[in-house]
């Protein structure tokens, strides 16, 4: 920080380090109410921080979830009856400072 500043009541000083806790990210209930699990394809309440944000956007954001959007459709096409053997709740997550992805996704059809 170049300037004193106050950021959600949390003073940080000039030349102090401040940075984002990736895992944090799209969590807040403030911002993000309800179950993140409750419809998987519904657009999101408010733009989120996946793919970074201003000066460093990500340049693949549009040809990624085109890509996503694509592979979920085609699956969905060729094995209709695919679906989890599991509830959304009882899914262990990977949680690391890059990624955020299941350990285990149980699936039948």
């Amino acid at each position: 920080m170049t300037e004193d500043t106050d950021i959600g009541g949390v003073r940080i000083r000039a030349g102090e380090l401040a940075t984002v806790d990736r895992l944090a990210a799209n969590r807040d209930p403030a911002v993000f109410p309800g179950d993140p699990f409750e419809d998987l394809f519904a657009p999101l309440p408010h733009a989120s921080l996946s793919f970074g944000a201003g000066q460093h956007f990500c340049l693949g954001t549009w040809l990624a979830r085109a890509e996503i959007t694509l592979a979920l459709h085609r699956l969905a096409n060729r094995i209709p009856a695919l679906h989890l053997t599991t509830s959304v709740h009882d899914i262990q997550w990977r949680q690391d400072a890059i990624t955020r992805s299941p350990l285990h996704l149980p699936a039948g059809w």
